[in-house]
């Protein structure tokens, strides 16, 4: 066991490790990188953050499956996150609520998960790739809006 923890430490440099700890306190890799490689280009903390991601993956899926996070406990938890609700009122007097904030995070983050975020960055930069027209920005948001909820549903 203390050969596989030592493995996993010599494959990583310190910057990554350094880098892999500020980004399970924040959650965003691109801020981490940020942080840990100290650099104000946020392009380039992204690139880093990618790439240490791809190395690091199986790090990751170690660390975690040590951890007892599966990814059938990640769907659970998913699951519960966008059931979330909040208490609202009094110790005397309360209703729950539904918490729109966090279910709204946990839909982010599949979303992430499936590659949703992408398909939008793709449809936004198709639009503004093909936008020759003086076409308002209300209005291309709206548009930019139908067509991903298009993408999403499948039509």
């Amino acid at each position: 066991m203390k050969k596989k923890k030592k493995e996993l430490q010599l494959k990583m440099t310190i910057k990554q490790r350094r880098w892999l700890k500020e980004y399970f306190k924040t959650g965003n890799a691109t801020q981490s990188a940020l942080k840990v490689y100290d650099t104000d280009d946020y392009h380039g903390a992204g690139v880093i953050a990618s790439e240490n991601l791809k190395k690091l993956k199986p790090r990751l899926e170690t660390l975690m499956e040590k951890h007892g996070i599966s990814l059938g406990t990640l769907i659970v938890k998913l699951g519960e996150g966008l059931d979330a609700k909040k208490i609202h009122g009094t110790s005397d007097n309360f209703v729950e609520i539904e918490d729109f904030a966090i279910r709204h995070k946990y839909l982010e983050t599949a979303g992430k998960w499936l590659g949703i975020e992408q398909e939008k960055e793709k449809v936004s930069q198709q639009f503004n790739q093909f936008n020759f027209y003086n076409i308002p920005p209300e209005e291309l948001k709206k548009r930019q809006k139908e067509v991903l909820k298009s993408i999403i549903d499948g039509q």
